[in-house]
């Protein structure tokens, strides 16, 4: 069974005058991509959106567009409603000075899927090898994917980095738990010797201390044992000894090193998904251009492997 494309009589007369690039648009079929390079736009149009916008003026179709990875050039998907065009294309971040931020995934699947579905169109890729090493993919290209895809499935979910980025919260909300009591001891001790309403209070700073953020309960914690140091002997009959100021110390230090191990896990956690989200992208990218391969070569000739090559159905 052949695919056949069709177009109205009414559209005709605007297929006819279409560039090249606005034909291959027209023509395709909903879950097929295309990349579209900036030099491939008529000269007419400003962007990619603006061409699409001009031929949803004619054509009740649906595109959803995603910048590629290296910024130079579009990925555009054939979509069937407006709701998904949207969804194909989501809003990046942004920052202050209008600079995107966050990188965004060109396929709206997991990654488990998306490693499902190329070692599943690897092996028809090479099921039918020789007719599509005569358009550009080789056993070597297959061979190259697959090695690549078997490398992305062994790199750490997000799942795991996250685990270790919540062993890491867990570890610093404790460290401040020890912190916020030890201090709650001196302030009782400072309470005890001075009164609430004296400067010698007021100095150590405690106000706000539970509901205050990590790095401003760090500096209070300081700020507190400086003035426990200045005032130890006055404050000693209630328990205010060198040895609570040591231990005040290791707490305060600790909680320290927990803020930055935490800081450090989220870090590595932010790295992982920007390094896992451009490499899936890439992996995608390759698997597009062999699936489109596949689907041209067996338009005509074989609708069972043209269907095979489908990504989204």
């Amino acid at each position: 069974m052949s695919e056949i494309t069709t177009t109205t009589t009414t559209a005709l007369p605007v297929v006819r005058n279409a560039s090249s690039l606005r034909l291959k648009l027209i023509t395709l079929q909903p879950g097929e991509t295309l990349q579209v390079k900036p030099e491939e736009l008529p000269p007419s149009y400003k962007g990619i959106r603006s061409l699409i916008s001009n031929i949803r003026k004619h054509y009740e179709v649906h595109f959803g567009v995603l910048q590629l990875p290296d910024g130079k050039g579009w990925q555009v998907k054939r979509v069937s409603t407006a709701e998904e065009a949207e969804s194909f294309t989501p809003k990046r971040k942004k920052t202050r000075g209008g600079k995107q931020t966050e990188i965004v995934r060109l396929f709206n699947f997991t990654d488990a899927e998306l490693l499902e579905l190329l070692f599943k169109k690897i092996a028809i890729g090479k099921r039918d090898v020789a007719e599509l090493s005569l358009r550009g993919v080789s056993l070597a290209d297959l061979n190259a994917l697959e090695a690549d895809t078997f490398a992305f499935g062994a790199v750490p979910p997000d799942e795991h980095m996250m685990g270790h980025q919540q062993s890491a919260g867990e570890l610093k909300t404790a460290a401040r738990g020890v912190l916020v009591d030890r201090l709650g001891n001196l302030r009782t001790m400072a309470e005890n010797t001075f009164g609430t309403a004296a400067v010698e209070y007021e100095v150590f700073g405690f106000e706000g201390m539970s509901g205050e953020e990590d790095e401003k309960l760090l500096r209070m914690g300081k700020r507190a044992r400086r003035q426990g140091t200045i005032n130890q002997a006055a404050m000693a009959p209630w328990g205010c000894t060198p040895a609570f100021l040591d231990q005040l110390l290791i707490d305060i230090q600790t909680f320290d090193n927990e803020i930055d191990n935490f800081q450090e896990a989220e870090a590595e956690r932010k790295k992982a998904t920007v390094l896992r989200v451009k490499t899936g992208n890439s992996l995608y990218l390759r698997l597009d251009q062999v699936c489109n391969t596949g689907k041209d070569v067996f338009r005509t000739t074989s609708y069972a492997k043209w269907n095979d090559y489908l990504i989204y159905k």
